[in-house]
């Protein structure tokens, strides 16, 4: 679980700092709008790119784990000694969406929290949602640029698309990644198979 959930951290850390450009942007005055529009977009291109290609990264090295892992556990069935393998670290092609999921879960207790709240006393938390909105500013501001006449259940409600953007833009990329590692692989080995003939 250590393995996922550092992965899911260094999302979100990028995600705090992508957080700390937007605070800058709806700081500017409405006679710089084009420059507001053009941080919004900049601001969330740039949290897509690091986001997908961390994911694609990490399924790239996946694969790689994965054919390590193999040779190793053919070595242990062949000497019959145990060694240890990184089976965190391998493919499987759900985990890029699981740490694109773990990336969301202090939004998922913020909105539990916030949701909770208004279930119980029937208002909203001012406190709870203003950190929400905050925190996840980079998808917010890219949605509505003049963040001041956002009402809190809009600007809330804008902070919940993180959840499939975040996901998917992981989770699919680390899929790519992986299937680009493991092309490389196949043909590296047909290559010393064409070489060395078969084994």
């Amino acid at each position: 679980m250590k393995f996922y959930i550092n992965k899911a951290f260094l999302c979100f850390i990028y995600l705090f700092l992508t957080t700390l450009t937007a605070i800058v942007a709806i700081t500017l005055p409405n006679n710089l709008l084009f420059l507001k529009i053009v941080i919004a977009i900049l601001d969330i291109g740039l949290y897509a790119f690091w986001i997908g290609s961390f994911g694609y990264h990490t399924g790239y090295e996946s694969v790689k784990t994965l054919y390590a892992n193999d040779a190793i556990r053919r070595q242990m069935v062949e000497t019959g000694n145990y060694m240890p393998i990184k089976k965190a670290e391998e493919y499987k092609w759900w985990k890029g969406f699981f740490i694109g999921f773990l990336t969301s879960v202090p939004l998922i207790i913020l909105w539990i929290i916030h949701l909770t709240t208004i279930a119980v006393t029937g208002e909203s938390t001012s406190i709870v949602g203003g950190l929400t909105i905050i925190l996840y500013l980079v998808v917010v501001l890219f949605f509505n640029l003049d963040v001041n006449s956002l009402t809190g259940a809009t600007g809330f409600f804008y902070t919940g698309l993180y959840f499939p953007f975040v996901i998917l833009t992981f989770g699919v990329l680390y899929i790519i990644g992986a299937k680009k590692s493991k092309a490389l692989f196949l043909t590296i080995e047909k290559k010393d198979k064409e070489i060395h003939g078969e084994k």
